[in-house]
């Protein structure tokens, strides 16, 4: 679970540079450094959290508006998460399994 890990160190850190004094753009900057190298298997993650998120969506009859307005994001960007286009951040990942109702720690688990 390297690519979760890395979504709640990537939290911790940017709770510790706001502590510090760093802006909200420089410690975006920080992050993003840190996340360009991306594995398969890390991709591989991606994919199966936006699958388990559709997944739990379209269980709870919910359509992407429905849960992107819920979870308070846009759209595209809850769009982008559930086909693993895109990193989920921290607070992202915290508002969409609020919304679905579930613990975060039952969209990252892993699949055996």
């Amino acid at each position: 679970m390297t690519y979760f890990l890395k979504i709640f160190l990537g939290g911790a850190i940017g709770e510790m540079a706001k502590e510090k004094g760093l802006s909200d753009e420089e410690i975006d900057k920080l992050l993003a450094e840190d996340s360009q190298d991306v594995t398969p298997e890390e991709e591989k993650e991606v994919k199966q959290l936006g699958n388990r998120i559709r997944s739990l969506r379209e269980e709870k009859k919910l359509s992407a508006e429905q849960l992107a307005l819920l979870a308070d994001l846009p759209v595209e960007r809850l769009e982008q998460i559930e086909l693993g286009d895109a990193n989920c951040k921290l607070t992202e990942l915290y508002d969409i399994a609020g919304a679905l109702g579930t613990a975060m720690h039952l969209l990252v688990k892993d699949e055996e």
